[in-house]
């Protein structure tokens, strides 16, 4: 269950602190279609919290031992 103050949606600013990204990488992986996000409108994107992790999982990278 998640804290009133950790929404499932989340906007630009909130999203890109929750993935450590700057706002205009943010900005460029969603016109590039590299973030799953949820357009609303014309210019209203909205990120569901649930799928940037499984994204963020998904692009995890292991290190490799020599």
């Amino acid at each position: 269950m998640q804290a009133p103050d950790d929404p499932e949606v989340l906007n630009y600013p909130q999203t890109a602190a929750f993935c450590g990204f700057r706002l205009g990488t943010l900005y460029s992986l969603v016109s590039r279609k590299r973030i799953p996000h949820l357009r609303l409108g014309k210019r209203l994107v909205r990120f569901r919290r649930s799928e940037l992790e499984k994204w963020l999982d998904e692009h995890r990278v292991e290190p490799t031992h020599p």
